[in-house]
């Protein structure tokens, strides 16, 4: 069971006393929570960091001098934070670095939308972003990327159109999910879950796994340092999770 010593789970609260909803995204080793909290009765909303020291709501603020909506996805062990900024044209993935929460503006990959939805303890972020209109398809794909030391890198997708991150780990490894080409009478192929790395690209998770297990993953949730991935996989009318193991450490 978890809870407070005196047997209550304790209330962040919210950023403003007239605020209706705080929503936590992230926590590391050290008790730090992110998320994101009205900040006035009009619904406005802001990223937030709750401390275990001062235990109170920060307000991150946002890239138009404070004056539009934020929110933070995730927080790294050693305070790096990442998320997301609202300004006069779009929103754009922001990274608040440890200890002065100055406020990054990551970029975005040719279009005026981007979210960060994870971060290292080396202060790389990884999220997707909407890339440049494709006059042939006459669609704006999203595509999952990497940013590292100010540059944002387009991973790319399995052959489809879209591909989102959902995890990264102190070995720049990223994963999430991805569109993979569609089949006859397909508008979109079906979800699989993909591995990122600089030294081998984006890889279907599907192929590092024996297809006599008779499941497809669709989506990889985290990996952690032992490069072990949470993922899950549709089984007809079931989603069941799994863990995946690097066959050195499940002998």
């Amino acid at each position: 069971m978890w809870r407070r010593n005196d047997g209550r789970p304790r209330d962040l609260g919210t950023l403003a006393p007239q605020g209706l909803r705080s929503n936590a995204r992230s926590i590391n080793v050290w008790g730090q929570v992110v998320g994101t909290s009205d900040i006035s009765a009009e619904e406005d909303q802001r990223a937030f960091l709750w401390s275990p020291v001062t235990k109170t709501l920060r307000d991150l603020g946002s890239l138009e001098n404070n004056t539009t909506s934020s929110g933070a996805h995730a927080i790294s062990n050693v305070g790096h934070i990442v998320g997301l900024s609202f300004f006069s044209s779009g929103e754009h993935a922001v990274l608040w670095m440890p200890w002065t929460r100055r406020i990054r503006d990551l970029g975005t990959l040719g279009s005026d939308h981007s979210s960060a939805e994870a971060v290292n303890d080396l202060g790389d972020a990884a999220g997707q972003s909407s890339t440049a209109f494709d006059p042939i398809t006459e669609t704006t794909p999203t595509h999952a990327f990497f940013w590292s030391r100010g540059r944002m890198h387009d991973l790319g997708t399995l052959g489809g159109t879209d591909s989102y991150v959902h995890g990264i780990n102190n070995w720049r490894q990223v994963v999430g999910t991805s569109q993979t080409p569609p089949g006859p009478d397909q508008a979109l192929g079906p979800d699989h879950a993909f591995l990122w790395s600089k030294e081998c690209g984006m890889q279907d998770l599907n192929d590092m796994i024996s297809p006599a297990y008779g499941i497809v993953l669709s989506s990889a949730a985290d990996i952690n340092d032992r490069h072990q991935i949470a993922a899950e996989a549709d089984l007809g009318d079931r989603t069941h999770s799994y863990l995946l193991t690097p066959f050195s450490e499940s002998q």
